[in-house]
């Protein structure tokens, strides 16, 4: 089903001349790819050819991804067979949340911004202290040793 790869020969294209790489791998797994999804359950989300011509359009043209398939030490057909699908699942549950969104209204009452600040009355005794204080204070608690703590250091170390 997919063609031979020749791994070196293919990664030395990769890194010296993009391009060349890019269409040999367009020209030698279109068909291989296309053939994956329609035996596979990736024909529920639609047209193999449309599946594959979106995925290699994201993925192969973009040097990164086929220089992490030569770091990935995968044969190219699995790395191209799992971007795919990654690709494909990723697409419908995408298109699901819009769905979901655009069902319920979009966003709800609560979640859609107003422009107002909203100003919460808070419980902690020392919240309507400028931020620099509240600082200060909060330090000074947390190095101010108590009583306890002195007792409990001078039997811990006292051995």
């Amino acid at each position: 089903m997919f063609p031979t790869t020749h791994s070196t020969w293919l990664v030395t294209r990769i890194e010296d001349d993009f391009p060349a790489a890019r269409a040999h791998i367009l020209e030698r797994y279109f068909e291989p790819l296309c053939a994956y999804v329609r035996s596979s359950q990736l024909r529920a989300f639609g047209e193999p050819a449309d599946l594959v011509n979106d995925f290699l359009t994201h993925r192969v043209t973009d040097p990164a991804y086929l220089a992490r398939w030569g770091s990935s030490g995968l044969p190219l057909r699995r790395w191209l067979a799992n971007g795919l699908l990654m690709q494909t699942r990723n697409a419908a549950l995408a298109a699901r949340r819009r769905r979901e969104l655009f069902a319920n209204g979009g966003a709800s009452q609560s979640e859609r911004p107003t422009g107002k600040v909203r100003h919460v009355q808070s419980t902690q005794p020392n919240s309507r202290l400028p931020i620099s204080q509240r600082v200060r204070r909060t330090r000074s608690r947390c190095t101010k040793p108590t009583p306890s703590s002195r007792s409990n250091a001078r039997g811990r170390f006292a051995r």
